[in-house]
């Protein structure tokens, strides 16, 4: 069986100036402590100006806004209260039933 593979080099190699890492190899552990650090920078915004971090932050205090309402209305709400919703369900349920 023939093998066909070119007796000249089809491809080129250009030094382009790249180094090796001469600097101390901590390990995977610190590899992995560091990711875990930039991700929380990256998702705090921390080393970032103010104005960049108040978009995500509007945006986060809009989406809890709604759950805050809610749990302020149930501390406040004594606990043999119906809610609307759930007693005009209730209600459509047993009228459908009487018929």
């Amino acid at each position: 069986m023939k093998v066909l593979v070119p007796e000249t080099a089809a491809g080129s190699i250009y030094d382009l100036g790249y180094r090796r890492y001469g600097g101390i190899r901590l390990g995977r552990r610190h590899a992995i402590w560091v990711l875990y650090i930039q991700s929380l920078r990256a998702v705090f915004g921390i080393g970032r100006s103010l104005s960049s971090k108040i978009g995500p932050i509007g945006l986060a205090g809009i989406a809890f806004f709604p759950a805050v309402v809610q749990l302020g209305i149930a501390a406040i709400a004594p606990a043999d209260v119906e809610v609307a919703a759930t007693s005009a369900r209730r209600r459509s349920r047993s009228t459908s039933r009487g018929r």
